[in-house]
């Protein structure tokens, strides 16, 4: 499990003004070692338009998408949460 990064530079006294943008995205980077390329992907990071997104970048994988997406929208964030930073108050 990776920490949010702003955590990890905070503990190293690491101050960067992140950029902020107008609307909520991520960026993932799929990077090929055998031939040396990386392919940006801009999504949505809000449900329904993150899952169409997906779905239109991977049609082949529509299915399992929906399956996995239906998965973590379930108790599983919440789970991990408690994983990594113990008990979550019943008032969150």
């Amino acid at each position: 499990m990776i920490s949010n990064v702003s955590d990890i530079l905070e503990y190293f006294g690491v101050a960067i003004d992140f950029h902020e943008y107008s609307r909520d995205f991520i960026k993932v980077f799929r990077a090929d070692p055998t031939t040396n390329q990386v392919k940006t992907f801009e999504l949505h990071s809000e449900g329904e338009a993150f899952e169409q997104q997906l779905i239109r970048l991977f049609p082949g994988e529509a299915d399992k998408l929906k399956k996995a997406l239906r998965l973590f929208a379930g108790d599983v964030p919440r789970d991990l949460m408690v994983l990594k930073y113990g008990p979550i108050s019943s008032t969150s």
